[in-house]
């Protein structure tokens, strides 16, 4: 037991035993473990170290989680993982790594969302937006596609030539559609555009 506080080497580690609180470069800890540092450049303040070096992908680094149930027992609750994408080399083109988040669903810790090394980012659940969504910027060429079981272009956007295609992967218009359109209120030309119904 400690009394009194501790610091040593001028706040490289100081233990605040009055509030039970840890302080790594700081003397005044808020929380119970804090690490802190004056710095104008990228301050990295906690690395985690695999150190595996077996030519494979079984090398893991995580960050857990857990929260407590009514009967006091600690439940797996969040993750998140590193993992390699394939096995480590000294070559940097092999030391590609995605980076995965879980959430407990009924008490397991399940992989929510992935982000590899080519910026893909892959959801398994819905996405529900709280605000607009914006897809790229303006003088951006980027593609949007709404996928399904028997259309693989079931919407597809064009950015970089201003189209929208339903059915096809490659509208030749602002909006074509490959099938069949079904209109229930009618259409409106606007003749002051030109705009025309059936063949130009």
């Amino acid at each position: 037991l400690v009394p009194n506080n501790l610091n040593f080497d001028s706040n490289t580690l100081f233990l605040d035993s009055s509030n039970n609180r840890v302080g790594i470069g700081t003397a005044s800890p808020d929380v119970q473990l804090e690490v802190s540092k004056d710095t104008d450049a990228e301050f990295v303040a906690l690395k985690l170290t695999n150190e595996s070096d077996a030519n494979d992908t079984t090398g893991k680094v995580s960050m857990q989680f857990d929260l407590e149930d009514t009967s006091g027992n600690a439940v797996d609750s969040g993750k998140i993982q590193v993992k390699k994408e394939s096995a480590f080399t000294s070559t940097a083109s092999t030391q590609d790594s995605s980076m995965v988040f879980a959430t407990s669903l009924n008490g397991t810790l399940t992989e929510g969302m992935t982000l590899d090394s080519q910026s893909k980012l892959t959801i398994e659940g819905e996405i529900e937006a709280k605000k607009d969504a914006t897809f790229g910027s303006t003088g951006q060429s980027r593609y949007f596609t709404v996928k399904s079981t028997g259309n693989a272009s079931m919407i597809r956007v064009d950015g970089a030539n201003d189209r929208v295609g339903i059915g096809t992967s490659s509208p030749s218009s602002e909006l074509q559609v490959a099938g069949t359109l079904t209109v229930n209120t009618g259409i409106v030309p606007d003749a002051q555009d030109g705009a025309y119904l059936g063949t130009s």
